[in-house]
C-alpha cells in the first residue's frame, strides 16, 4: 500500500485517509446498487510475476460470496501458491 512521503507527512496522511474514506463510500454505494466491487491495486501488479497469480485471484473472488474485495500483492502470492507455483529466483546480470 502507498505510504506517506517523508516530507509534509501531515498533508499526506490526511490525503491518504481522505482517499480511503472516499473509496469506501464509493464501494458502499455500488454495493447498495447491487454491484460487487473488486479493487486491483496497480502497485501489486508491477511485479513481473504478478500476472501468473492474477487469473487465480480473480477466479477465487468471482466464485466467492464477497460483495467487496481487493487484489493485492499478498493475494497474488497466495494465488500462485495455491497453484503450486513458487516464486522464481531473482536473476542477476552477469558480473563484468
Amino acid at each position: 500500500m502507498f505510504g506517506a512521503k517523508a516530507t509534509r507527512t501531515e498533508f499526506w496522511m490526511t490525503k491518504l485517509q481522505g482517499n480511503a474514506e472516499r473509496d469506501r463510500r464509493a464501494a458502499d454505494k455500488l454495493v447498495e446498487m447491487g454491484w460487487r466491487v473488486l479493487n486491483v491495486w496497480e502497485c501489486s501488479t508491477r511485479d513481473p510475476e504478478a500476472p501468473a497469480g492474477l487469473p487465480e485471484a480473480l477466479r477465487r473472488w468471482i466464485d466467492s460470496e464477497a460483495q467487496v474485495g481487493e487484489i493485492s500483492a499478498q493475494t497474488l502470492v497466495a494465488a500462485r501458491q495455491a497453484r503450486g507455483e513458487q516464486r522464481a529466483p531473482m536473476r542477476h546480470p552477469p558480473a563484468k
